[in-house]
């Protein structure tokens, strides 16, 4: 087994009501993935996945527990090393894809690499062309969003994630805005983009066709994990 690319231990999150109760949404989860192994979320609305995947991606502090990401132990981090860290550590995949619609293929893609990192143009331009080759978008890198189909603006968004060759990569209902054909390939081009980058994948979905693509399925029931399914998937 492969080095623990995420290690989270007992995360808890919970929220304050106007009554002054408190509710918990996330309640003592704990989680490994390994470099190059990919897990689903599943569970009804309400149950805490957007919660868990804005404290695993560093969106949202944990009111306890731990969590580590390439072995850093992130309780430790100002709130500066924590954007570094998220930056370069962690590539998001959003249901509405999350493009500028200004900019081309190439410049959203780019744009997370312009950020925080200490990278020349040169640089820049290899990791976009080869991102968007990657999801067969090489010859869609001048068109702007508006110009792309549902599939290649979500494909071009697993490019923006990938491109500064993240250990996590966590995907928020990644397949949810497209037809059945287009999600198929869409999340063909996820797995095997992540797996052969070695990129740990955790993808938050209630679609079950979806969860069994993944290497291991979990399910959140009112905020607590249970692991419903470990072993490689077929096809």
């Amino acid at each position: 087994m492969n080095a623990a690319a995420l290690h989270a231990e007992r995360l808890h999150k919970s929220i304050v009501l106007a009554s002054g109760e408190r509710l918990p949404l996330v309640r003592g989860v704990s989680l490994s993935l390994a470099a190059g192994e990919s897990a689903a979320v599943v569970g009804r609305s309400g149950s805490g996945k957007s919660t868990l995947l804005a404290l695993l991606g560093l969106l949202s502090p944990a009111d306890s527990g731990a969590l580590r990401l390439g072995g850093r132990d992130t309780a430790r981090l100002s709130d500066r090393q924590l954007s570094e860290v998220r930056g370069r550590e962690i590539g998001f995949v959003f249901q509405n894809y999350s493009l500028l619609p200004h900019l081309t293929a190439a410049e959203n893609v780019a744009m997370p690499l312009t950020q925080g990192r200490r990278l020349g143009r040169a640089e820049i331009r290899r990791r976009t062309a080869a991102a968007l080759a990657e999801v067969g978008l090489a010859d869609r890198a001048d068109s702007r969003p508006r110009q792309l189909s549902g599939g290649e603006q979500q494909r071009t968004a697993i490019a923006r994630a990938l491109a500064g060759s993240p250990s996590v990569v966590l995907a928020d209902e990644p397949t949810g805005a497209l037809d059945v054909g287009t999600a198929e390939q869409v999340l063909t081009v996820l797995l095997e983009s992540a797996r052969s980058r070695g990129a740990a994948l955790l993808v938050v979905t209630h679609d079950l066709a979806v969860a069994e693509r993944m290497d291991r399925v979990l399910r959140l029931d009112r905020g607590a994990l249970v692991e419903e399914r470990q072993e490689a998937p077929c096809g």
